[in-house]
């Protein structure tokens, strides 16, 4: 009845860090054993401080229906994983597989990611939905924040909760030291990193001079439509709308008109070569 209509954490952990389907195992109790497997949010890989899963402790103890438990648990066990998708600011994402469900960690998370370790350091979870964004811990569990992110929004906001829709991201840990960043040399780290700076920029959250943004916007038209050529790119090729992609939307009115000159200038500038 707690487990249907309470707000139960059917993973919930004692000291020995063993979950009540360690005990319904490992008393060889099969009807709460199947019950604890039908709940959403229920961990059937969770390990106890010995390292041992519900199936083990079962195993082991072999007490009353244990055979009977041992198959259900070892039915849930083959049951392929639920996947979770983790975007990245480009709008990219990777599919990573949930090994112990809604109790799946960041940490587990990032380890599904398979990026490098040299990768790892740079980057976590996000929770991001319009207008708020959260940096997870490790050992927060992003699936159970994201039923709750209405209750979210509004603790921590006076936003309309319903129009906040959430997503998951990888995104550049905010403890990553500046110094550190700048000596980065791995070109995915570079690129996840340059996509979600572009993006912040493009959205003006980080203040930054005109001079800036203009060598971004000179950058960006280089990788969007390669090097600069004179016949192909002049004063009419930068409109309202492809402005919107390479100048942060708060200068579009006010300035784009008087940046659209420096801004080819930049591309050019940039080109290795002039068409």
């Amino acid at each position: 009845m707690l487990l249907e209509k309470g707000n139960c954490n059917p993973n919930l952990l004692n000291g020995q860090l063993s979950s009540p389907l360690h005990f319904a195992a490992g008393g060889g109790h099969s009807e709460i054993v199947q019950l604890l497997l039908q709940h959403p949010e229920i961990d059937r890989h969770i390990e106890d401080q010995q390292k041992r899963s519900p199936l083990q402790v079962c195993e082991e103890n072999k007490q009353n229906e244990w055979e009977e438990a041992a198959k259900l648990l070892q039915q849930a066990n083959n049951k392929p994983y639920e996947k979770v998708r983790i975007y990245r600011m480009d709008g990219s994402y990777r599919s990573v597989e949930l090994k112990h469900g809604n109790n799946t960690s960041v940490r587990q998370i990032m380890e599904g990611m398979r990026l490098s370790q040299e990768t790892q350091q740079y980057f976590t979870i996000w929770i991001c939905s319009e207008n708020l964004n959260l940096q997870l811990k490790p050992y927060h569990k992003p699936l159970q924040h994201l039923r709750i992110w209405t209750e979210i929004v509004s603790d921590l906001t006076v936003l309309d909760p319903q129009r906040e829709t959430p997503q998951l991201f990888l995104r550049r840990d905010v403890c990553l030291p500046l110094d550190v960043e700048k000596k980065v040399e791995d070109p995915l780290s570079i690129l996840i990193l340059f996509d979600e700076a572009r993006h912040c920029l493009l959205k003006g959250f980080y203040p930054s001079p005109d001079s800036k943004l203009i060598t971004l916007a000179g950058l960006l038209l280089q990788i969007i439509y390669g090097n600069y050529e004179s016949k192909k790119h002049k004063q009419g090729f930068l409109n309202e709308e492809n402005l919107k992609s390479i100048v942060p939307i708060s200068k579009v009115k006010s300035k784009a008109h008087h940046w659209t000159n420096r801004i080819l200038h930049e591309y050019k500038n940039l080109s290795t070569s002039e068409g």
